[in-house]
């Protein structure tokens, strides 16, 4: 009878590990691109750095060098969607910034189309 009962109760077992295999690959791929591209870049104007958590959220810093003025620094979300990672408009910025990613680069060319925006690469430094 013991046999019986432990026999009736592998295909639910079975069933419960699946499950769970396939709950953890589907936590995974919804991270993995995030994990990726978070981190610090700095832009190539030397003035500004944009922070890319991977909890999707983004903080983008302009400093002024020579000036009395203070630095400009807002918080704002992030997203990667079909190979573009969009920062989504801030207090500093009125706009969206997007860059395409390129797997194989360490670097994203940030561009708008808001006219108050130039063209910008943003190198990686370190992973957040």
């Amino acid at each position: 009878m013991l046999a019986t009962i432990r026999s009736s109760r592998l295909p639910l077992i079975a069933a419960a590990a699946t499950a769970v295999v396939a709950l953890l690959l589907t936590l995974t791929g919804c991270s993995s691109s995030a994990d990726k591209y978070a981190g610090t870049y700095k832009g190539s104007s030397g003035d500004t750095t944009l922070l890319l958590s991977s909890d999707g959220t983004a903080a983008y810093t302009q400093s002024h060098p020579g000036t009395q003025r203070s630095d400009d620094v807002a918080t704002t979300t992030w997203e990667e969607k079909d190979g573009v990672i969009t920062v989504k408009e801030n207090d500093v910025l009125d706009y969206d910034i997007k860059a395409k990613v390129d797997p194989q680069s360490t670097s994203l060319l940030f561009q708008s189309e808001d006219s108050g925006w130039n063209d910008e690469i943003y190198t990686k430094l370190a992973t957040s």
